[in-house]
């Protein structure tokens, strides 16, 4: 009975010396090499004899001393720099240190090793004992798998060998299903060649005989090669392993090229069968003219779609011989089909039969030859027609060198669309290719116009030459109403005819025109100093009941305004252009009113006095008046009558109109600007003024001072001549009619509230000086001993102190600027609490309130 197998926690794990360990082996190979790890290590102890025996905890051991280095710098990636790793360590110990750290760490990395290698030793010697006769098994399994390669490398070279052959197989066969398709096709082009040239009458060439025959050996040949492709495929791949596979892939035998080529007589048959009405019409039964036309569009329209096909197939194959063979062939089946379809599309016009007319419009379309009909109609049908009334006695109308004539071409036009061409419109709405009503009678119209009376287009007369624009935008109108669909109107519009005949009005040079006619009134007048603007004779004019303006530069800017879209002058095609126009001579008008306006408030327009001090604005006023009532009735002309009128509203884009209103609104808003600008430099220029005739407030202290005079009764003389600019020019303002009340009312704000605010400080300073004044005089009365008492009064008819009477003068001087305040306006009762600055001058004067004795 075999004793079991040691287990791990049995075996003895011992440190490596030079004695050896007997260990369990079932051959004697492997005792010399397990008596390696026996031991007779002894123990500090003494016990010499003792072997040191190692628990399978010990698998890790580590030191207890710390060393001058981690041993993790070992385990980094990268190559390990033994200079760098010294260099580290010497820093912080000496070397002899780091030798002997390295020593300990060498030793536990040793002793780990022997760890390691004690505790899986049972699983080496059972791996060792596994492995006994294993040679043997490998080499018999050699010798297996070596056959079962052969056999695999043998398959492989077989499957290789049927691949390729059925890959050349199936290219062969690719080939001729290629060839035969060809074939088949070029079968098909014969056939339909042949019949067309029976239908049409085409006497066949020599070699076109035998093209059937031998097109139907070529077909049998293909088919024998391609079966027999099939069979050598089976056969040659029978050997191979896939044999029965590579056996099933031949396909069966097609029958097309032959279906094909058999069906060749029973083409030709119905060919004949077709031809014979037609040769009983060109022969002796033919019965009339009506009928051959409508036989000859029965057999046009049934060799259309067979031209169509031989068209589209000879673009395919035009580079194969047999197609480049049958080129001639074409040509003279297409030149016959061209003269036979052209004979009856002109005998469907001119005996006006509506099927046959289709008929012809149909064919055209089937064989894409549209373009072909509407030359056609245009040479034959149109041009003889409008060369008789597009000429130059017709444009004259009697008159030499007028385009009287112009309305009345148009007028023929219209007759012959509604009269002739009526018909040939309204059947082509079927086929949305044509487009005759363009590229046929206007191409024609057009062409006849620009070579015959050119005079049109000339833009030396405006006025001619906006009549003549506008009688083609009318008869252009009036054309589209003969469109007899949408498709057919949409088509009209935007075809490059119509484009290219308007192309020809040169509406720039026009627009300079009108541009020079429109501004030569403004320009003498703009280009003025604004300086000596106002003092010329031509500047203002007297203002009459039909005008609102009373400056002749205003009427005239509006003039031009509506000029710029009076029907006289304005074209929508270049709306855009008058647009600008009109905005550019509403903006010069109104910078040239800010720069008037600036040298108004800054000097006077006069002669300047001796003195060389300036003449104030109130003195004159008018100029400025007359100025600011136009500025407001243009703003108010331009919003209600010089936006674009009604009657063009409807042909210009939204776009458009959007434009040029937000520009009209800027314009707005740059006018009501320079009227509020003009009325703050007037304000600010007056109410310096009025400020001005404040000065003598400070001397009513003085006067009453130690004056011994009477209590005052009556307001000082200063305060009637306060607001006499601003009454000035109010006054001026109502005689001229030029400040509306509105602006009268904003005007007199905008003066009252900083003079009452001036007047308001002046009391102030007058007060101070008067305290300061006061505490003067007492400090020098306590210095002089012997001063004499003053006084306080002296006269009889004196009751109040000096300050009482500055205060009593005072109070009468604002009581009479409030009352001047209220009647500055005649037929406006100013409230004066409303004023901020009126109300800081009652309450400060409220302070000092004084009751005035009363006269007796």
């Amino acid at each position: 009975m075999k004793s079991p197998a040691p287990s791990r926690d049995d075996v003895p794990l011992v440190r490596p010396e030079t004695h050896a360990l007997e260990g369990p082996s079932t051959t004697g190979s492997h005792q010399s090499d397990s008596g390696r790890l026996h031991s007779s290590h002894a123990s500090s102890s003494g016990d010499s004899g003792a072997s040191l025996t190692l628990t399978p905890n010990l698998g890790v051991l580590e030191d207890c001393n710390p060393r001058c280095f981690d041993k993790e710098v070992f385990l980094r990636e990268g190559d390990f720099d033994v200079q760098a790793f010294l260099a580290q360590c010497r820093a912080r110990v000496p070397l002899e240190s780091v030798q002997a750290d390295l020593e300990a760490c060498a030793n536990s990395l040793e002793t780990q090793l022997v760890c390691l290698i004690n505790e899986d030793y049972a699983d080496f010697v059972r791996l060792s004992s596994n492995l006994v006769g294993v040679d043997a098994s490998l080499s018999a399994l050699r010798t297996h798998l070596q056959g079962m390669l052969q056999e695999v490398q043998a398959v492989r070279r077989a499957v290789e060998q049927s691949t390729q052959d059925i890959q050349q197989q199936l290219f062969l066969r690719r080939t001729l299903r290629e060839r035969r398709h060809y074939l088949s096709l070029f079968l098909t082009l014969h056939e339909k060649i042949a019949r067309m040239e029976t239908h049409l009458g085409i006497a066949p060439q020599p070699a076109t005989a035998t093209s059937s025959a031998s097109l139907t050996a070529a077909t049998s040949s293909m088919n024998s090669q391609s079966s027999q492709s099939s069979v050598s495929s089976v056969s040659s791949s029978s050997t191979t392993p896939l044999a029965a596979v590579t056996a099933t892939v031949s396909p069966p035998r097609s029958q097309s090229a032959f279906q094909a080529s058999s069906s060749l007589s029973a083409s030709s048959a119905a060919a004949l069968s077709l031809q014979q009405p037609l040769n009983r019409v060109n022969g002796k039964n033919s019965s009339s003219s009506e009928d051959q036309s409508q036989l000859e569009a029965l057999l046009v329209e049934r060799v259309s779609a067979d031209y169509a096909y031989v068209r589209c197939r000879m673009r395919q194959l035009e580079s194969t011989p047999f197609v480049r063979a049958l080129s001639t062939r074409v040509e003279r089946i297409e030149r016959t089909l061209d003269s036979t379809l052209e004979r009856a599309f002109l005998a469907a016009l001119r005996l006006r039969r509506e099927e046959l007319l289709i008929s012809c419009l149909r064919t055209y379309a089937t064989i894409d030859r549209f373009r072909h009909a509407e030359e056609l109609y245009r040479r034959s049908v149109i041009s003889p027609v409008l060369s008789k009334f597009v000429t130059t006695e017709v444009l004259e109308h009697g008159v030499r060198g007028s385009c009287e004539g112009l309305q009345s071409i148009f007028d023929s036009v219209h007759r012959l669309l509604a009269g002739e061409c009526r018909q040939l419109l309204q059947a082509a709405t079927l086929e949305e290719q044509y487009n005759f009503l363009a590229r046929a009678i206007w191409a024609e119209l057009s062409s006849l116009l620009i070579s015959r009376v050119p005079v049109i287009f000339s833009a030396a007369f405006p006025e001619r030459f906006l009549q003549n624009y506008r009688v083609v935008l009318n008869a252009l109108r009036e054309t589209e109403s003969n469109c007899y669909s949408i498709h057919q109107l949409m088509q009209f519009r935007n075809s490059s005819v119509v484009s290219d005949l308007l192309s020809r009005f040169p509406l720039p040079v026009y627009f300079s025109m009108c541009f020079r006619k429109i501004t030569a009134p403004l320009a003498p007048l703009l280009e003025q100093s604004s300086a000596t603007a106002l003092q010329t004779d031509a500047f203002s004019k007297p203002k009459s009941a039909d005008s609102p303006f009373r400056l002749a530069l205003t009427e005239s800017t509006l003039q031009a305004l509506h000029r710029c879209w009076a029907p006289e002058s304005f074209v929508v095609a270049i709306a855009d252009r008058f647009v600008r126009l009109s905005v550019q001579i509403a903006v010069r008008f109104q910078k040239w009113a800010d720069s008037v306006s600036s040298v108004l408030t800054d000097r006077s327009l006069s002669e300047q006095p001796p003195s060389g001090k300036r003449r104030p604005i109130w003195e004159s006023p008018l100029p400025v008046l007359l100025i600011i009532a136009d500025l407001q009735a243009l703003q108010h002309n331009i919003v209600a009558t010089t936006l674009i009128p009604q009657a063009w509203r409807v042909d210009l884009s939204e776009e458009m109109l959007r434009s040029t209103q937000s520009a009209y609104d800027l314009v707005h808003k740059e006018l009501h600007s320079t009227v509020s600008v003009i009325l703050e430099r007037i304000a600010d220029e007056l109410s310096a003024e009025c400020r001005a005739r404040l000065q003598p407030v400070h001397t009513i202290a003085q006067t009453y001072r130690m004056a011994y005079r009477p209590d005052p009764t009556m307001p000082s003389y200063y305060v009637s001549t306060v607001l006499q600019p601003l009454k000035e020019f109010l006054r001026v303002a109502r005689d001229s009619g030029t400040l509306a009340s509105a602006s009268q009312l904003a005007t007199v704000l905008l003066v009252v509230e900083p003079v009452s605010q001036h007047f308001a400080d002046a009391q102030d300073k007058l007060w101070a000086d008067f305290e300061q004044q006061s505490s003067l005089l007492a400090k020098m009365t306590r210095h002089r001993t012997n001063a004499p008492v003053l006084a306080t009064s002296s006269s009889s008819s004196k009751t109040l102190s000096d300050e009482d009477q500055i205060a009593a003068q005072l109070t009468l001087d604002v009581n009479y600027y409030l009352d001047e305040l209220r009647n500055l306006l005649p037929d406006h009762s100013l409230d004066v609490d409303a004023i901020a600055s009126s109300q800081e001058l009652l309450k400060r004067l409220r302070q000092r309130t004084v009751t005035l004795p009363t006269t007796q």
